[in-house]
This record gives structure tokens, sequence and C-alpha cells, in this order.
């Protein structure tokens, strides 16, 4: 959808939508993460430093189409999946993929994944949101976040 300073938007599902959106989401992520650890490892060795993403996925019921000015106008996403996927972005540590229940509830048997305590507050909604690590797909590609102590550069 867009690019925001070091953050990217990507939709699902718009204008088409698939059963298995929330699936092809995750998988992209994987492929994202392992893309920045390839990356970041030739960083590493030629400049001294390193690259890494953390990423936020949630799913649900948005308004998508294209808004803007007469000057510009962009197509673009708006709603609360939005918002939450924002919000688990800024929280996820380099290399982490995390996701909203709603998204867990869409892939449970294709990934392994860790419940994350305690629940996360989400401004707008009322009660605390469940939050979930994806830890490997069921062909046992695992993610390798990167230590706390870990040289990053996000």
């Amino acid at each position: 959808d867009r690019h925001m300073g070091d953050c990217m938007m990507v939709i699902y599902g718009s204008p088409v939508s698939h059963t298995d959106d929330a699936v092809r989401a995750v998988r992209s992520a994987m492929d994202m993460q392992q893309a920045a650890r390839s990356v970041s490892e030739k960083l590493g060795r030629t400049n001294g430093f390193t690259l890494t993403v953390g990423i936020g996925i949630s799913t649900g019921d948005v308004v998508t189409g294209v808004f803007g000015s007469l000057r510009k106008r962009e197509f673009t996403a708006f709603g609360m999946a939005v918002n939450i996927a924002a919000r688990l972005e800024k929280m996820a540590r380099a290399g982490e993929i995390l996701v909203s229940e709603a998204t867990y509830r869409e892939v449970p048997e294709g990934f392994t994944v860790e419940k994350i305590i305690p629940d996360m507050r989400v401004k707008g909604l009322k009660e605390p949101i469940s939050i979930y690590r994806i830890i490997e797909d069921n062909a046992g590609r695992p993610i390798h976040p990167l230590q706390d102590n870990d040289s990053q550069f996000d």
C-alpha cells in the first residue's frame, strides 16, 4: 500500500479477498524476515551495521479505497485492524513477527505460535487484546529474532 519513513503497510484481500489472506500475510512476513537477515549479513560484513525488521499483522474488516485531495490521491486502508497492526509493528523486536488474535485464529494449524503475556491495551478498544509471536511454519521454517543485545540498525 505505502511506504512511510522506515515502515511499510501491506494489504491482503483488497480489492479481491482470498480465504487464506492471513496465511499469505504471515508467509510474506517470514519471507521478508529471511531477506532482511540475508541483507543484514552482507551489510555487517561490508559496512559494519545490520538491518532489522519487526513486523505486526492484524486481520479484520477495513475500509479501502482511493483517498486524498485533488492534488494527491492514493489507495489505502482504514480501520481497527490497521491500527492494531501498526501497534504490533511498533512492539515487535528485531526479527519478530507479532500477530493479533484475529490473525492467529486464521493460521493456527499452519504455524507454531507463542502467546505473549500480558495482553495489550489498544487505544479505541475497551478490552486488551491477545498477541501472538510466530515461531515457525508447518514446514519447520523458524523465525530467528535477534537477541536484545545484538547490534541492530532500525
